[in-house]
């Protein structure tokens, strides 16, 4: 199986719109995401919401 393309981020921005911290979804070493990263990330989007501010 090819490899997830993109980027899965929980990122955090300071006053001016600028990028401060960024917590990326780790992959194994066939480049997949990690199976339990994913799900503790789709957690986060659930609990906190996805894309914009929150």
């Amino acid at each position: 199986m090819p490899a997830v393309q993109g980027t899965m981020s929980v990122q955090f921005f300071n006053a001016d719109g600028e990028a401060m911290f960024k917590i990326f979804v780790g992959r194994d070493k066939d480049r997949h995401f990690k199976a339990g990263q994913v799900a503790r990330f789709g957690a986060l989007e659930g609990r906190f919401g996805s894309g914009g501010e929150v």
